[in-house]
């Protein structure tokens, strides 16, 4: 078949062509990787082949159609029907979000791992806690965490302390019984 421009393309062509780009994004497939499966199911058709049909620039024959078809697991039918303009929105946004998502959730375990190496160990079991919790002021939350058990750490060493009969202030270590001073 001759090459032609995308004034020759057919309406039926551009829809297939949107749809085989669609679908080849959808599964995450790279040209490359199009080609390789299209060589699989016996309907060879090259890299830049597979491009120039993606962007117009080439037309679609009948049995390119059907390898396609077959490659993707689909009929002939739902690569020649349109795909709604909200749909092919959706599909690429869903597409960059995906990849986002996968850079945003190593960067997090990143942070988190960068958290605890530089807290104190005392403070490691509350960073498990707010990193476990809802979003909100992680830093007031931390603060009235740590301040909370700072004072419970302060009572727990006051109440070691003691008055003698005489007036004196005496610390009460842990293994010495009020009885025995």
């Amino acid at each position: 078949m001759p090459k032609q421009g995308p004034a020759h393309q057919t309406e039926h062509e551009r829809r297939a062509a949107a749809r085989i780009r669609a679908e080849r994004e959808s599964r995450g497939w790279s040209v490359d990787r199009m080609a390789e499966r299209l060589r699989q199911v016996g309907h060879p058709i090259g890299r830049t082949a597979i491009y120039k049909i993606e962007s117009g620039a080439r037309r679609l024959s009948v049995d390119e159609l059907m390898g396609f078809a077959i490659a993707l697991g689909h009929d002939v039918g739902k690569l020649v029907m349109p795909l709604d303009a909200e749909v092919m929105k959706l599909l690429r946004e869903h597409r960059d979000v995906s990849g986002r998502q996968a850079a945003l959730q190593a960067r997090l375990v990143e942070i988190e791992n960068r958290l605890l190496d530089i807290v104190d160990e005392g403070d490691r079991e509350l960073v498990h806690k707010l990193l476990g919790s809802p979003i909100g002021d992680v830093e007031e939350d931390f603060w009235r965490i740590r301040t909370g058990r700072q004072t419970q750490e302060l009572r727990d060493r006051l109440s070691r302390v003691r008055s003698g009969a005489d007036g004196s202030t005496y610390w009460v270590e842990d293994d010495v019984e009020d009885g025995e001073r």
